[in-house]
């Protein structure tokens, strides 16, 4: 996982202006290729899915405070178990 092009830490939330941009990709390795999906946690849509490769890149442009949360990462291939990251997302937002 690498969040604004830097190894991103499950621990560490990741602190981002409101009106920012967040760039985000998730590598999962595998064969067959895995389907990777990116989700906020706790909402049932995926905000992008891959199954064409390794990577899921993702641009959040202009974020706001709707965006706080946390997110994962999964990746999944048949006949392996599912891996995920997840890490959270803090919006310092305008009053």
């Amino acid at each position: 996982m690498f969040i604004n092009d830097k190894n991103g830490e499950p621990n560490h939330p990741v602190e981002i202006r409101e009106g920012g941009k967040l760039r985000l990709s998730c590598n999962v390795n595998g064969n067959p290729v895995p389907k990777i999906t990116l989700q906020k946690v706790a909402s049932d849509s995926k905000i992008n899915q891959s199954t064409s490769g390794d990577w899921l890149n993702h641009t959040m442009q202009s974020l706001e405070c709707s965006n706080i949360g946390t997110y994962k990462c999964t990746g999944m291939s048949p006949g392996f178990n599912d891996t995920e990251k997840m890490f959270r997302i803090n919006v310092s937002c305008k009053f």
